[in-house]
Protein backbone atom coordinates (compact mmCIF):
# COMPACT_ATOMS: atom_id res chain seq x y z
CA UNK A 1 0.00 0.00 0.00
CA UNK A 2 1.23 3.42 -0.90
CA UNK A 3 1.50 6.29 1.63
CA UNK A 4 -0.73 8.93 0.28
CA UNK A 5 0.73 12.51 -0.09
CA UNK A 6 -1.84 15.93 0.97
CA UNK A 7 -1.69 18.67 -1.27
CA UNK A 8 -3.83 22.14 -0.73
CA UNK A 9 -6.02 23.11 -3.19
CA UNK A 10 -6.35 26.92 -3.41
CA UNK A 11 -9.47 26.28 -1.44
CA UNK A 12 -7.66 25.59 1.31
CA UNK A 13 -9.22 21.77 1.49
CA UNK A 14 -6.43 18.54 1.64
CA UNK A 15 -6.65 16.09 -0.99
CA UNK A 16 -4.91 13.10 -0.96
CA UNK A 17 -2.83 12.34 -4.26
CA UNK A 18 -0.30 9.53 -4.62
CA UNK A 19 3.55 10.01 -4.35
CA UNK A 20 4.76 10.08 -8.40
CA UNK A 21 7.16 7.22 -9.49
CA UNK A 22 10.49 7.91 -9.54
CA UNK A 23 11.89 7.94 -13.38
CA UNK A 24 15.32 6.09 -13.78
CA UNK A 25 18.04 8.17 -14.57
CA UNK A 26 20.18 8.10 -17.91
CA UNK A 27 23.27 6.15 -17.62
CA UNK A 28 25.40 9.32 -17.94
CA UNK A 29 23.73 11.12 -15.05
CA UNK A 30 24.22 8.19 -12.57
CA UNK A 31 27.80 8.18 -13.52
CA UNK A 32 27.74 12.16 -12.67
CA UNK A 33 26.88 11.50 -9.30
CA UNK A 34 28.50 8.80 -8.53
CA UNK A 35 31.72 10.77 -9.43
CA UNK A 36 30.25 13.86 -7.25
CA UNK A 37 29.70 11.36 -4.37
CA UNK A 38 32.97 10.00 -4.75
CA UNK A 39 34.46 13.86 -4.61
CA UNK A 40 32.43 15.03 -1.85
CA UNK A 41 33.49 11.99 0.18
CA UNK A 42 37.38 12.40 -0.82
CA UNK A 43 37.01 16.44 0.25
CA UNK A 44 35.05 15.02 2.99
CA UNK A 45 37.81 12.82 4.32
CA UNK A 46 40.83 14.74 3.67
CA UNK A 47 39.20 18.22 5.78
CA UNK A 48 38.56 15.57 8.74
CA UNK A 49 41.72 14.71 8.65
CA UNK A 50 42.85 17.97 8.49
CA UNK A 51 41.28 19.08 11.78
CA UNK A 52 42.05 15.12 13.07
CA UNK A 53 45.51 16.60 13.11
CA UNK A 54 44.99 20.14 14.29
CA UNK A 55 42.91 18.86 17.23
CA UNK A 56 45.83 15.90 18.19
CA UNK A 57 47.74 18.79 18.16
CA UNK A 58 45.67 21.03 20.69
CA UNK A 59 44.24 18.39 22.69
CA UNK A 60 45.61 19.68 25.68
CA UNK A 61 44.23 22.81 25.66
CA UNK A 62 40.91 21.08 25.24
CA UNK A 63 41.35 18.51 28.12
CA UNK A 64 42.75 22.10 30.47
CA UNK A 65 39.82 23.93 29.57
CA UNK A 66 37.11 21.17 29.72
CA UNK A 67 38.90 20.15 33.31
CA UNK A 68 38.66 23.52 34.74
CA UNK A 69 35.17 23.78 33.38
CA UNK A 70 33.92 20.66 34.90
CA UNK A 71 35.63 22.38 38.30
CA UNK A 72 33.66 25.01 37.95
CA UNK A 73 30.23 23.05 37.60
CA UNK A 74 31.07 20.71 40.58
CA UNK A 75 31.21 24.07 42.52
CA UNK A 76 35.11 23.13 43.12
CA UNK A 77 35.80 26.57 41.89
CA UNK A 78 33.87 29.52 41.52
CA UNK A 79 31.52 29.77 38.39
CA UNK A 80 32.62 32.18 35.98
CA UNK A 81 31.06 33.25 32.45
CA UNK A 82 33.50 35.12 31.55
CA UNK A 83 36.24 32.64 32.62
CA UNK A 84 34.58 29.65 30.55
CA UNK A 85 33.99 31.84 27.12
CA UNK A 86 37.98 32.72 27.09
CA UNK A 87 38.60 28.77 28.07
CA UNK A 88 36.72 27.53 25.16
CA UNK A 89 38.43 30.40 22.73
CA UNK A 90 41.87 29.93 24.24
CA UNK A 91 41.47 25.88 23.86
CA UNK A 92 40.20 26.29 20.18
CA UNK A 93 43.70 29.11 19.25
CA UNK A 94 45.72 26.09 21.38
CA UNK A 95 46.40 28.20 24.40
CA UNK A 96 47.69 31.51 23.06
CA UNK A 97 45.50 34.07 24.41
CA UNK A 98 45.91 36.09 27.65
CA UNK A 99 43.54 36.00 29.84
CA UNK A 100 43.97 40.11 31.04
CA UNK A 101 43.78 40.75 27.46
CA UNK A 102 40.78 39.30 26.83
CA UNK A 103 39.30 40.73 30.38
CA UNK A 104 40.29 44.17 28.85
CA UNK A 105 38.55 43.92 26.42
CA UNK A 106 35.38 43.00 27.26
CA UNK A 107 35.60 46.04 29.67
CA UNK A 108 36.36 48.21 27.12
CA UNK A 109 33.31 46.80 25.36
CA UNK A 110 31.13 47.03 28.21
CA UNK A 111 32.45 51.33 28.12
CA UNK A 112 31.62 52.11 25.00
CA UNK A 113 28.16 50.13 25.02
CA UNK A 114 27.50 52.01 28.72
CA UNK A 115 28.18 55.32 26.92
CA UNK A 116 26.11 54.75 23.83
CA UNK A 117 23.02 54.42 26.52
CA UNK A 118 24.06 57.61 28.10
CA UNK A 119 24.57 59.37 24.32
CA UNK A 120 20.89 57.61 23.24
CA UNK A 121 19.46 58.26 26.08
CA UNK A 122 18.28 54.88 27.11
CA UNK A 123 20.32 54.04 29.76
CA UNK A 124 17.17 53.71 31.99
CA UNK A 125 14.96 52.31 29.11
CA UNK A 126 13.58 48.38 29.96
CA UNK A 127 15.22 47.53 26.49
CA UNK A 128 18.47 49.82 26.86
CA UNK A 129 21.00 47.41 27.47
CA UNK A 130 19.79 45.07 24.06
CA UNK A 131 19.23 48.28 22.29
CA UNK A 132 22.96 49.00 22.72
CA UNK A 133 24.15 45.68 22.27
CA UNK A 134 22.40 45.14 19.05
CA UNK A 135 23.72 48.16 18.07
CA UNK A 136 27.02 47.09 18.35
CA UNK A 137 27.13 44.06 16.73
CA UNK A 138 25.58 45.27 13.41
CA UNK A 139 27.31 48.83 13.07
CA UNK A 140 30.64 48.12 11.97
CA UNK A 141 33.02 49.97 14.29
Amino acid sequence: MKRPTFRIFESGTFASHPRPKLAKEPQGRTKLLSYMTRTKTLILILFSLTLTDSFSQSKPAYESAFNEIQKMLKDESQLDFKRVVFLTENAFYSNTLDYKAFCRQIDNIENRLNQFMVDRGVSNHVMGKQFAIFNYMIEPS
